[in-house]
């Protein structure tokens, strides 16, 4: 009799049973069928609806389904957005994040052509300046070397109707030009505003 010994589907042999074999065998391959259908499928208790398509999907499976679903993040929309923290290497944190919004262009190209912070005595400086001639005035866009310039201080005297200034500094460098006037009074190194330009 050709009667296989299986456990699972697999252990089936599809020539079996033979054209020869008894009709009484025909139980026993009837049984063998039972068995191994339900040992492949010990916990189907009810129709299987998926077709073969949907169950081929989960070809390649290495793990529990479920559990990699749940470790993934949920579906991002306007309403379940990214957190920061999450973004690059994490160290960027919302708010900070915000602050792109508004930006129309590369940043680090944008910061490229800003000029960098001046220190004081650069070109495009500005500072206050004692013109070193005694009862002089100076005028709007006048230009003089620094050699004839110091840095000044002021002193508003209380009571009084007048600024004077109260201390005169180092030589600057370069060029200035005055940005505002100074009238010609008594004994009066003249101050005012300069700006360097050279």
């Amino acid at each position: 009799m050709a009667l296989e010994a299986g456990t699972y589907i697999s252990d089936l042999v599809v020539t079996n049973p033979t054209g020869t074999d008894n009709r009484r065998e025909g139980d026993d391959h009837l049984r063998l069928l039972k068995n191994t259908l339900k040992n492949t499928f010990p916990n189907v208790t009810g129709p299987i609806t998926p077709t073969h398509t949907e169950l081929n999907h989960v070809d390649g499976v290495t793990s529990n389904i479920q559990t990699q679903l749940n470790a993934k993040a949920p579906t991002i929309s306007a309403s379940n957005r990214v957190n920061a923290a999450y973004v690059g290497g994490g160290t960027v944190n919302d708010t900070e994040f915000g602050y792109l919004d508004g930006v129309q262009s590369h940043i680090q190209a944008q910061l490229d052509t800003k000029a960098a912070i001046a220190t004081a005595g650069e070109i495009g400086t500005y500072a206050l300046l004692v013109k070193i001639a005694v009862s002089q005035t100076i005028l709007p866009g006048e230009t003089l070397s620094g050699v004839s310039l110091r840095y000044a201080s002021f002193r508003i005297y209380v009571g009084g109707d007048e600024c004077r200034p109260s201390g005169i500094g180092d030589v600057p460098p370069g060029t200035w030009r005055a940005m505002g006037f100074s009238a010609a009074s008594g004994n009066y190194y003249p101050v005012t505003l300069w700006q360097r330009i050279a």
